[in-house]
């Protein structure tokens, strides 16, 4: 099978783990990669075959690609992407996919009328242990889920990351690692109704936007998503989700995952816990084989649409301390045209 050929747009620190994954993944290949930072690109591609670009034109000129992943900052993710559609070349964007669901929509316009894919990366949808509570949770093995929990907290400085100046990034740690929280708890407990957000901040360090927030949310049968993220605190805890449900619950862990099910009185290990490289790697091969027609891309059009939708629900609620309905006016022709699809 002749590999497919990708390209990459942004050399920072996301792109060295997709080097890495193309080192494991299968028949793929990566042939380029392009920064407005030349001396970053020639630095990423060293030692590998690609060749370096200093603008995301040059490489969809002139790399002869079948897809491109996109992991420059978000507020240039539609522009890269939309180029790369118009040229034929499927895309997978990383989180989160846009600024704003009027631009997601754009976006997937464009894949539309291209008739190529366009995907938002989504790394945790890989990870074997989400994978098994998911599975588990469709089962019925602990019961009715009543409440779903997601932490994502590590001190981190983000102060000189484009992550922390919300021109580029959108806002603070609510779109960058909430984008992966709605995305995770929409994933187990299916789509979300309302939001309620809250800027948990704790100091000036960052002052252009929010260091720490809480988020709450609702799924259709009311169902409570509780999300705790911080740039600045501790977890406290191994488990980034845990799920309690009315006859058992499951922690997936960064390292040592635990379940109790059908009632049991005590919990049971299992998995292998959080694999980086081989989620990222999982992640461009399920890419692939759907560019084949061997399957469809994990995250839908509808999936990706519908983490933007949360996210920009969240601020509305974060700025004016109310729950906030999460948008779903603009999924129903689009959930309508998966579903024939």
């Amino acid at each position: 099978m002749t590999p497919l050929r990708f390209g990459l747009v942004g050399a920072g620190a996301i792109a060295r783990s997709y080097l890495d994954a193309f080192a494991e993944a299968t028949d793929v290949c990566l042939d380029g990669i392009a920064d407005v930072d030349l001396d970053r690109a020639q630095e990423l591609a060293a030692g590998t075959s690609a060749r370096a670009y200093d603008d995301h034109r040059s490489l969809i000129a002139e790399g002869a690609l079948d897809a491109l992943i996109v992991c420059a900052p978000p507020n240039v993710h539609a522009d890269i992407a939309i180029d790369a559609l118009a040229a034929g070349i499927h895309v997978l964007c990383e989180k989160p996919l846009t600024l704003g669901a009027f631009t997601a929509k754009r976006m997937i316009a464009a894949a539309e009328d291209a008739r190529r894919l366009l995907t938002m990366a989504s790394k945790f949808r890989f990870v074997d242990d989400l994978i098994e509570a998911r599975r588990l949770i469709g089962s019925g093995a602990i019961g009715t889920p009543l409440r779903i929990e997601n932490t994502f907290m590590a001190p981190a400085d983000m102060r000189a990351r484009w992550n922390a100046d919300p021109t580029r990034s959108g806002g603070g740690v609510l779109i960058d690692n909430g984008t992966h929280s709605v995305d995770i708890l929409r994933f187990l407990m299916g789509p979300l109704r309302q939001v309620h957000a809250v800027d948990t901040s704790v100091g000036e360090r960052y002052a252009q936007c929010e260091d720490s927030a809480a988020l709450f949310v609702r799924n259709a049968s009311d169902a409570l998503g509780v999300i705790e993220l911080s740039w600045s605190l501790p977890a406290g805890t191994d488990a980034y989700v845990h799920v309690v449900g009315t006859n058992g619950e499951i922690s997936v862990a960064w390292q040592n995952s635990r379940h109790r099910l059908d009632g049991a009185k005590t919990f049971s290990t299992y998995g292998t816990g959080y694999k980086k490289i081989a989620a990222f790697a999982a992640q461009i091969e399920n890419f692939a084989r759907a560019i084949r027609g061997e399957g469809k891309p994990a995250v839908s059009l509808l999936d990706a649409l519908a983490s933007v939708e949360a996210i920009d629900a969240a601020y509305i609620s974060m700025h004016h301390n109310v729950w906030t309905t999460v948008g779903t006016r603009s999924f129903d022709q689009l959930e309508r045209r998966e579903r024939i699809a």
